[in-house]
């Protein structure tokens, strides 16, 4: 994978926003390629944003009053993911096959 700093793509300001294909058509890779790269900047602590909204795409937000509906977003997903497990998590804590049929 080439060394490319993604965030010298990603605009400031949510109204900025790019999509995935128009990013990864700018820096002339592939979509699961440019997602690597910006969850790898991610977890090297850049804010990278991204919405849902219009057209949708990523953005490097302005203020922490920007970033906020993206950390709502993701905490919800969380909290989503985290429910969704719990019965598959009890059932793996309890052991026993409780004969169910589909």
């Amino acid at each position: 994978m080439k060394t490319i700093k993604i965030t010298d793509f990603i605009p400031e300001g949510i109204e900025n926003a790019i999509s995935m294909t128009k990013l990864a058509l700018i820096i002339n890779e592939d979509k699961r390629t440019t997602r690597k790269l910006i969850h790898r900047a991610r977890l090297d602590g850049e804010p990278i944003c991204s919405t849902c909204e219009s057209e949708g795409g990523y953005y490097m937000p302005r203020s922490p009053e920007e970033a906020y509906p993206y950390y709502r977003q993701q905490q919800a997903r969380i909290n989503s993911g985290i429910a969704a497990i719990n019965a598959v998590s009890d059932y793996i804590k309890d052991g026993t096959d409780n004969d169910r049929t589909v």
